[in-house]
């Protein structure tokens, strides 16, 4: 009781000894996933750093040199 018989009757899965390659799979594209959601961020926030120092520089909130360093530390 309890055992699922595949489409052969015979006690065998679709996949056949394969089976194992389903939860590979899974969890693969989970962290595949995990992965490039955080490359997306790390991306993302580092651009708005960027964007924002040269809003501060273009409003005349900091000198030239100032933000040539701060451009230099951020790339």
């Amino acid at each position: 009781m309890g055992y699922c018989y595949g489409w052969g009757g015979s006690g065998t899965s679709i996949l056949g000894g394969f089976w194992w390659i389903m939860p590979l799979l899974f969890w693969g594209l989970i962290i595949t996933g995990i992965i490039l959601l955080f490359r997306v961020v790390k991306k993302r926030n580092s651009g708005n750093a960027l964007n924002v120092l040269k809003e501060e520089y273009a409003l005349g909130r900091m000198s030239r040199e100032e933000f040539l360093t701060r451009k230099k530390d951020l790339q």
